[in-house]
């Protein structure tokens, strides 16, 4: 999501963790200009990840910047999409990583994308 009243530029990491271990499976620094508006700036990992159903990951967003970023609300619990006749589940949880109080209703990661 882009910053709060002003247009920012902004750098920052995403990384996915398997959660038991901490061990990080993929990790891409990533920059984006922000309009000052709500708006979305997808990240994508540079080579497709692998994640085994079953597995709990963590996926954080840490941004490098002084800016205030927007948040959104009334996230959910859980989720399911279709992939090739099948159904896929996802579960959100709030993480012991959580650094700026994002928990599964408010945060700064408004959509996945995945691919099967």
């Amino acid at each position: 999501l882009g910053s709060k009243s002003v247009p920012a530029n902004h750098t920052g990491l995403i990384e996915l963790k398997e959660t038991s271990t901490k061990s990080v499976i993929s990790s891409q620094y990533f920059l984006f200009h922000a309009s000052g508006e709500p708006e979305y700036h997808d990240q994508k990992f540079s080579s497709p990840v692998s994640v085994l159903a079953g597995v709990k990951y963590t996926l954080t967003v840490e941004y490098f910047a002084p800016a205030t970023i927007y948040r959104m609300g009334n996230g959910l619990a859980g989720t399911v999409a279709a992939c090739k006749e099948m159904s896929i589940g996802f579960s959100f949880f709030k993480s012991d990583d959580s650094k700026n109080g994002s928990d599964v209703k408010n945060g700064q990661i408004p959509r996945i994308m995945f691919s099967c």
